[in-house]
């Protein structure tokens, strides 16, 4: 089963760069983009909705393994439940969501408890997408694909200090480990709790990070802008050369 999941991650990883932003896009648009122009078709909407979920958490699944998996299930599921919270609330005053759509109490519900499960697709989406890509696929279009490999590589980088800082916590006692045969409901209030600690940890990861990231954005810079200085030279420098010897025969 290993063996099978990691085979599929270096296909995945292996696509042409174009077919990776398809599914990024793709991913952004049934989400979130699309849906409020699908509420008319009701329940079956949201069926499909659930059953695309499942295909995209069966990708994430594969690609980034078990343990990421479960660690993004239960991050999703502490924040999801701040919002019920707030859901609940807003479901009971009948606020309406969409200025330009009309539902009754059964469709606020639906849809309102359909957004963390969007979340959640957005979630699957943007992390299958930094499994299978890597910053340096984008340096081939310049100066702009060199600040789109900056801010992928300051995600890329969030993603790996979140997991540093989580293990950190761990150790410290101020993380839950769902090894330990503590009740799940403990652990997950303990997961709830210190949910903030690691975030602001990671933020503060990320600002420190920033300044060098910045200077070898610059140092790269510099070299592409050399670099095409001296290929606009030589192909100047050919061209001469070549009508010089036109004119001579």
């Amino acid at each position: 089963m290993k063996e099978e999941e990691t085979t599929i991650a270096i296909r995945l990883s292996e696509m042409r760069l174009i077919y990776k932003l398809i599914f990024l896009v793709a991913g952004g648009a049934v989400f979130f983009i699309l849906f409020p122009f699908l509420l008319k078709y009701g329940r079956l909407m949201y069926i499909a909705y659930f059953l695309v979920l499942i295909v995209f958490a069966v990708i994430f699944r594969m690609v980034a393994g078990k343990k990421s998996f479960k660690i993004t299930i239960w991050l999703w599921a502490s924040g999801s439940i701040i919002y019920l919270l707030i859901a609940i609330f807003l479901i009971f005053k009948g606020v309406q969501p969409l200025p330009y759509v009309k539902m009754n109490q059964l469709e606020l519900i639906l849809y309102y408890l359909s957004y963390p499960l969007r979340v959640l697709g957005i979630f699957f989406t943007g992390l299958v997408f930094v499994a299978i890509t890597s910053p340096i696929e984008f340096l081939k279009f310049g100066k702009l694909g060199l600040g789109i490999a900056l801010i992928y590589r300051a995600f890329e980088y969030s993603i790996s200090s979140f997991e540093e800082n989580r293990i950190a916590l761990m150790i410290q006692g101020s993380w839950p480990d769902f090894a330990d045969s503590d009740s799940r409901i403990r652990l997950f209030f303990k997961l709830i709790r210190s949910t903030p600690l690691l975030i602001a940890t990671t933020f503060r990861n990320i600002i420190l990070w920033s300044p060098w990231a910045w200077i070898c954005y610059n140092a790269i810079k510099k070299d592409i802008i050399r670099r095409m200085k001296d290929e606009s030279i030589f192909n100047s420098n050919a061209g001469r050369s070549r009508s010089s010897s036109n004119n001579s025969h």
